[in-house]
């Protein structure tokens, strides 16, 4: 695993442990035994919750491993549908912006 995701991890765990108890026991103890296994062990960090803007200080890599946890493990089945469908119209419009920026009939037109 990559050493910023390790280090993301730390970050996760931190963020879990200080969330609410019931959002966390929705987290199979199985992911959670991952996280800890998995984490940077001499990566240290600190988060100032009190700062409303707390979120901020974490690394991209956390807020996405957080972002698939909630959508995983926290929200309904039907939230979690509605999610994954937007997520999937979102891959494809990148998907398209991609296809039409790299297009080569267009790549060696003048």
């Amino acid at each position: 695993m990559d050493n910023k995701y390790r280090k993301a991890l730390v970050e996760v765990i931190q963020v879990l442990n200080n969330a609410e108890d019931e959002l966390v026991e929705k987290i199979p103890e199985k992911f959670i035994n991952f996280l800890y296994e998995n984490q940077d062990k001499d990566y240290q960090v600190y988060i100032d919750f009190a700062d409303e803007e707390w979120q901020e200080q974490l690394m991209d890599e956390t807020r996405a491993i957080l972002s698939l946890i909630y959508r995983d493990f926290i929200v309904s089945k039907e939230e979690r549908q509605e999610l994954l469908k937007e997520e999937k119209k979102e891959q494809l419009k990148r998907e398209e912006e991609l296809r039409e920026k790299y297009n080569p009939d267009k790549l060696f037109k003048h």
